[in-house]
C-alpha cells in the first residue's frame, strides 16, 4: 500500500490539537471496530514516542468508514519542540497489525501565551 504523506495546523506546544482525516479506498480503512494505534515522534528515526495514540484511550476516534479524528491533549504536547512531529496509523484489530498508509507531518509552535 503506497503512503500518502499530509501536512495539517501546527500545534502550539502545551495546547490540545485535532484533525479529521479522511481516506478513500477500495475497501474501508476504518471499519466499525477498528483499533488503530499511532506514536508521534520528532522524526520517524527517532527513538522516543514523544506521544502515543489508540482508539483505545480516544485519541483516535472513528467517526465513519473512511474518517477519523486524531486528538493530541496539550499535558502530552507541552513537551514538543519547535519544529514538527510525525506520526502514521496501524491497524491492530488485524492479525498480522496493518500499516495503514498515512503519514501526517505536523509544524510544532511554541506560542506566545503559555504557562498559565
Amino acid at each position: 500500500m503506497p503512503t500518502t504523506v499530509q501536512n495539517a495546523k501546527a500545534i502550539m506546544a502545551g495546547y490540545g490539537w485535532s484533525c479529521r482525516v479522511t481516506m478513500t479506498a477500495t475497501t474501508p480503512p476504518f471499519p466499525a471496530g477498528v483499533e488503530l494505534v499511532a506514536h508521534v515522534r520528532a522524526k520517524a528515526s527517532s527513538g522516543a514516542v514523544l506521544a502515543p495514540l489508540s482508539t483505545a484511550d480516544q485519541t483516535i476516534t472513528r467517526v465513519d468508514d473512511n474518517t477519523i479524528d486524531i486528538s493530541i491533549p496539550g499535558a502530552a504536547s507541552a513537551g514538543f519542540k519547535d519544529g514538527s512531529v510525525v506520526l502514521d496509523l496501524v491497524r491492530t484489530d488485524t492479525d498480522p497489525d496493518v500499516y495503514v498508509g498515512f503519514k501526517l507531518q505536523v509544524p510544532v509552535e511554541t506560542p506566545v501565551t503559555r504557562g498559565l
